[in-house]
């Protein structure tokens, strides 16, 4: 049986692609990792509900693999102050109750995240072996994996996965990690200075999909850059939390140049910043105070040639094919 799994190894090595698109790959880029590994799987996510997913952990485990998930406790904090109304998110989160019975029944170790000092547990990450990491837009369920513009990225650097796997043994251990990270934000502290600090360093193009863009301070940066010269453009779906609150906003950013474009089908869940055409952002934080200033929230900034490329052209074909007006809707989608 172990001979089996070496040969899906080699197979789907980790390194058929370092960019995952979504909802163009499926399950597959997820599945074919668990099924490759051979000592350990970790994934600290804010929803796992897909159950091919669970079906495939269950199946590294049962061949001896560690199996690690933190997960954002089914709890519901809806009396916390926010700008977004997050009732049909902590109705959803429900589901990682049952996913946590259902997994614990099967031998794998199953955590919930502390929010003790952040209001919800946003993180989509995955390791495999302690030598690749993922970090993703997307949960992983339905609509993260099958629905969703979404990205993923997979990273070998030897130091980052490092830095990965510490932040991820910490939210175990509750142990608290130090932040002389360059190109890794995990801090809720730090993450709305990181993600500034990135956009602030703009030479000439800013390309982003983003989920929800309620932020005033974050709009503020935006239309100094515009204002500026700089070339922004966004990829949005502005009511993807069943209201359309950022019309104010856009109307501003607008004044000064800042382009937008709606997508429908896929709806945009990413939130991806693309620099200059020679850096990109990947990032879990969607553009409100709370997923800036009070959630945990995994952010890595990407130097890779051959990704940042490869999202580029993805980008310019959701341009293309987006409107650049939009109507209403009643989405009923809630923050993921």
């Amino acid at each position: 049986m172990k001979s089996l799994f070496f040969y899906i190894a080699f197979l789907f090595p980790l390194n058929a692609q370092d960019l995952i698109i979504e909802p163009d790959d499926g399950t597959a880029p997820i599945l074919q990792a668990i099924e490759s590994a051979q000592s350990s799987v970790d994934i600290a996510i804010y929803r796992l509900d897909h159950m091919d997913v669970m079906s495939s952990l269950k199946q590294a485990r049962l061949r001896g693999v560690q199996v690690r998930i933190i997960l954002n406790p089914p709890i519901n904090t809806s009396n916390l102050q926010s700008e977004v109304d997050l009732t049909p998110a902590w109705e959803k989160l429900k589901k990682n109750e049952e996913t946590a019975k259902h997994l614990r029944e099967n031998g794998i170790g199953v955590y919930y995240a502390s929010l003790e000092n952040i209001i919800l547990f946003h993180t989509k990450l995955m390791i495999i072996d302690s030598k690749a990491a993922f970090v993703m837009t997307f949960n992983m369920n339905q609509s993260g994996l099958n629905c969703g513009r979404n990205f993923g990225y997979i990273t070998r650097k030897s130091e980052q996965v490092e830095d990965l796997t510490s932040y991820f043994n910490s939210q175990i251990t509750r142990e608290s990690l130090p932040l002389a990270l360059t190109t890794i934000c995990f801090d809720p502290n730090y993450q709305r200075d990181f993600i500034l600090l990135y956009i602030l360093q703009t030479n000439k193009t800013l390309e982003l999909y983003q989920a929800c863009l309620v932020d005033r301070e974050m709009a503020l940066y935006l239309h100094l850059l515009a204002s500026i010269g700089k070339k922004i453009r966004i990829l949005f779906t502005p009511d993807l939390f069943g209201k359309d609150e950022t019309s104010y906003i856009r109307e501003k950013l607008h004044e000064v140049g800042v382009e937008f474009h709606y997508m429908t089908s896929p709806y945009v869940h990413a939130k991806l910043i693309i620099r200059d055409g020679e850096s990109m952002l990947i990032t879990s934080c969607n553009f409100w105070a709370d997923g800036l200033d009070r959630s945990g929230e995994l952010s890595l900034i990407i130097d890779d040639t051959e990704a940042i490329d490869k999202a580029k052209t993805v980008f310019d074909t959701d341009w293309k094919n987006a409107t650049s007006s939009w109507t209403a809707t009643t989405n009923s989608s809630s923050l993921e």
